[in-house]
């Protein structure tokens, strides 16, 4: 989340597909390596695909809507898998709409029969609707600080800036927040693999296991919240 969307930077990534760099934090939205590689490794993969094997539907959190990308590509593989999705994410402060217009993604993405990025970004999109035949999207514009489920989730993308660039968002009572917004045997999933991060689910209440990383990275993380 950034306050101040002026001051982003484009940066093409290597799979093609375009990030925003934040230059004052020194982060990037997504991976350099491959931002639509990341994102489906990471949380679409790892997250989505493997609940919505046994769930239908499937009821996800995310935790930084960021560019959309997230979401979107979970619309994409929504549609394809055509299994149920009902989509909540939070960010403090959504992007401006001269940012989302100029996202770039492979073309396979952008000619696909489904709604546009912008779609997730608009007006309409801060109550909750229907986007397409199986996806159900929510904007949520406030503080994950502040959050209460209403109902449990069966999955959280974890999604937020880095340890180092945003410490408070990864400390104990952040993820003891997300346990409770969880069903038993919810997922948490996240690119971040650091050791006191991991520590902090762990007190919080969460199991957690390695994942292979997405290109770039050798790790990722599951957390699991016990039956």
């Amino acid at each position: 989340m950034v306050k101040d969307n002026s001051a982003l930077e484009w940066l093409q990534t290597g799979d093609g597909s375009s990030t925003l760099r934040v230059p004052e934090m020194d982060e990037t939205y997504h991976s350099q390596h491959g931002a639509v590689q990341e994102a489906l490794h990471v949380f679409v993969e790892n997250g989505f695909v493997a609940c919505a094997e046994c769930l239908d539907p499937v009821r996800i959190l995310e935790v930084g809507f960021g560019t959309g990308l997230n979401a979107w590509l979970t619309m994409h593989r929504a549609e394809i898998l055509q299994k149920r999705v009902v989509y909540h994410s939070i960010e403090k402060f959504p992007l401006r709409d001269e940012w989302v217009e100029k996202m770039h993604f492979p073309v396979s993405y952008n000619t696909a029969p489904y709604p546009p990025l912008d779609a997730l970004h608009s007006p309409q999109a801060l109550e909750e609707r229907m986007i397409t035949h199986h996806f159900r999207f929510r904007l949520i514009p406030m503080d994950v600080k502040q959050f209460e489920a209403a109902q449990p989730y069966d999955l959280v993308y974890f999604d937020a800036f880095g340890p180092r660039a945003q410490p408070s968002m990864w400390e104990v009572p952040v993820f003891e927040r997300m346990y409770r917004a969880l069903k038993p045997d919810g997922r948490l999933v996240t690119y971040c693999a650091q050791g006191q991060f991991r520590r902090n689910l762990k007190a919080a209440g969460f199991h957690w296991e390695r994942l292979d990383g997405p290109p770039g990275k050798r790790e990722m993380t599951l957390a699991v919240k016990p039956l």
